[in-house]
């Protein structure tokens, strides 16, 4: 993502902050947008994944995100996010890249666990578990927003589990063609 949608996004998630003390929110460097979530690999199956991943971004070119709308989420579910979500053309865009990415792992033999749901792309901006109580007392959230970006490929990133929330190292980079 460039500086520019950063700092746009970072001035939204300000404003939130301001009407929701006590919200755990994800720092700035931890934003991105995940297309398949692989669980613990084995360092044998990194290699696996790699190819796949080479294989897969070689059928797509740069791809334009646009981001329409902060909310709470999931959908339809008691809310334990906020999140700033893809327009319909992105997500079925990046649902066209999903779906190419894990066909290439699952025929290289990577074990993880596919999503059985329609892709809903999304940036998480906070995390919470709220209590009725509290679910009841959320401000409303539902800002438009006109933000774009363009993913030039896909990274490969490590999660690591911390106290105050995951940490994320980007392994490998991924440029789609060109």
């Amino acid at each position: 993502m460039d500086e520019r949608t950063l700092d746009s996004i970072e001035n939204l998630v300000l404003a939130i902050k301001r009407r929701m003390p006590g919200v755990r929110f994800v720092p700035r460097e931890n934003w991105h947008i995940t297309l398949s979530f692989l669980g613990y690999q084995e360092d044998d199956d990194i290699l696996k994944i790699t190819r796949s991943l080479r294989r897969a971004v070689d059928n797509f070119e740069d791809q334009d995100i646009k981001l329409d709308e902060i909310s709470y989420g999931p959908p339809g579910k008691t809310p334990r996010m906020i999140w700033i979500g893809t327009d319909r053309a992105t997500s079925e865009n990046l649902s066209r890249i999903k779906k190419a990415l894990e066909e290439e792992m699952l025929d290289s033999g990577v074990n993880f666990k596919g999503e059985g749901r329609n892709f809903n792309g999304h940036i998480t901006l906070a995390r919470f578990m709220l209590g009725r109580e509290e679910r009841e007392g959320l401000p409303p959230l539902n800002e438009k927003t006109q933000l774009s970006f363009t993913a030039e490929g896909i990274d490969l990133m490590e999660s690591e589990l911390k106290r105050d929330g995951a940490e994320y190292t980007v392994l490998q980079k991924f440029p789609f063609r060109n």
